[in-house]
């Protein structure tokens, strides 16, 4: 699996990706005050509308792809769905000429379900969907000659058969396009990602096992600082996507020996502390 493209809104500003795009009354701003993850976040709010098209969203171009995975955090700030089929996607793949296909909230029989939509299949729902305030991962995949797929917190929900052979020229990430929402609605968007397979829920591509090991908690800001050094630079050269990628595959077992032992952990805090400190200094 290779990442193309991840943004954590880390650099507080929207400098990683193509467009931003807001229809009348939206906005995209960043979020410091309740970041899904390290110390910033998008949020994207819509302010309602009795019939049309609203979008809040952010956009990366790709270069026409027959494969394509998508995953972000999203976490449903502000959200009332009235009329049936009342919607809002969070992640939207282009082609050329439209929506090829999308990951949806939509109201059906007065639930807000997860749903996948697309330009060629019939459209799919879930039993369920997402919770006001509560944080998801939520990733799609579109192929080529094999189904759309949605996965929410790591586990596939939906499937769609399609019969497009359109390649994918854009991904959009947010409020990416609100379908007759008449009330205001925010979403709050972090760590989005493309790749060319399965990428799954931060824990997994971003857990710095070794570190989570140490400090014994994914959630040490320790690890937000290391986690931006790999992000904002290791993961934008082969070197040091390599580098990450033999990271992942050999730590797992290490970091399971340093779980075990306080001494190990303690050693390998000791280690890191004036690396941490250094790349710290170096985001402020």
């Amino acid at each position: 699996m290779t990442i193309t493209f991840q943004d954590g809104f880390e650099t507080k500003d929207f400098s990683k990706w193509d467009r931003v795009s807001v229809s009348a009354g939206a906005v995209v701003e960043i979020d410091l005050g309740t970041p899904l993850a390290g110390k910033a976040s998008a949020k994207c709010t819509i302010p309602g509308l009795a019939t049309g098209v609203q979008n809040a969203g952010v956009s990366k171009n790709v270069a026409g792809l027959t494969l394509l995975h998508a995953r972000c955090r999203v976490r449903v700030d502000l959200l009332s769905l009235i009329a049936e089929h009342e919607r809002v996607n969070p992640i939207v793949f282009l082609k050329a000429g439209g929506v090829q296909c999308s990951a949806v909230i939509e109201m059906i029989n007065g639930i807000p379900v997860w749903t996948i939509r697309s330009a060629t299949g019939t459209t799919i729902h879930a039993t369920f969907g997402p919770t006001i305030d509560k944080t998801y991962t939520v990733e799609m995949k579109y192929e080529v000659g094999s189904p759309i797929e949605l996965w929410i917190d790591g586990t596939s929900v939906l499937t769609q058969v399609h019969t497009s052979t359109d390649p994918i020229t854009a991904a959009s990430f947010g409020i990416a396009i609100a379908t007759n929402v008449q009330n205001p609605a925010r979403v709050t968007i972090d760590e989005c990602a493309l790749g060319d397979a399965y990428i799954g829920p931060p824990s997994v591509i971003s857990g710095c096992w070794i570190a989570t090991a140490a400090y014994g908690t994914p959630f040490a800001w320790q690890l937000n600082v290391l986690r931006h050094f790999r992000d904002s630079f290791m993961s934008l050269t082969e070197i040091g996507r390599k580098a990450i990628r033999t990271y992942y595959k050999t730590s797992p077992p290490i970091a399971n020996a340093i779980r075990r032992h306080d001494s190990l952990r303690l050693l390998v805090r000791t280690f890191l502390k004036p690396i941490v400190a250094f790349l710290r200094k170096r985001e402020n």
